[in-house]
């Protein structure tokens, strides 16, 4: 279900508005734009009830955030998700109707300066197999739950690092490292599954 709304903001006094209804964040000022995604409750609420109006709208506003997060990225351009608002306020800066509710805020411009990546858990820290304990991950070897489809990944993310390179020759260390990373866990499952037929 798609019940949002997107406000393209880019005239300067409403940016400012928009700044000033997201708790004073001023750096948003420097933005080329922001795009408010707002969303309809009423429109999941008629077809899945209470859990449609609390849940399903803020997680169908938040899957197209991140798309426009990813595709900004994709493009070049910086972008931030800012969830930190008063909604009165920013409902009055773009004049949001009564029913509808603002999600959050996606600030877009072009990007002063290039942040480190931030760290990164691996996935045995993330992955928990069939349920979910807690604490320190069940699996210890992330090929070991899926068997040769680890395989077919590492040649599915080499194709597209392929593709990527013709295309635009950016993200070959980080592509470089994952199909490393896949390729070892690869040979790893064969040998295990070498093992297996003895």
């Amino acid at each position: 279900m798609q019940n949002w709304k997107f406000v393209v903001v880019i005239d300067k006094g409403v940016i400012g508005k928009i700044s000033e209804a997201c708790l004073q964040q001023y750096w948003m000022n420097t933005a080329a734009c922001h795009i408010v995604i707002v969303a309809y409750p009423q429109q999941a609420a008629r077809y899945y009830g209470i859990r449609g109006e609390r849940l399903y709208t803020i997680q169908n506003c938040a899957a197209v955030a991140e798309n426009i997060l990813l595709m900004a990225h994709y493009l070049g351009l910086g972008a931030c998700w800012v969830g930190a608002f008063d909604e009165d306020m920013l409902k009055g800066a773009v004049n949001i109707l009564p029913e509808y509710r603002p999600q959050m805020v996606i600030s877009v411009g072009y990007p002063d300066e290039t942040p480190p990546e931030p760290s990164e858990y691996t996935m045995e820290n993330l992955l928990y197999l069939n349920k979910f304990k807690g604490g320190v991950s069940v699996i210890k070897d992330i090929s070991e739950p899926w068997g040769v489809y680890s395989i077919k990944v590492e040649k599915a993310v080499r194709a597209y690092y392929d593709k990527l390179k013709q295309a635009t020759g950016i993200g070959q260390k980080k592509s470089q490292s994952i199909i490393h990373q896949l390729s070892e866990r690869g040979k790893k499952v064969q040998e295990k599954l070498q093992q297996k037929k003895k």
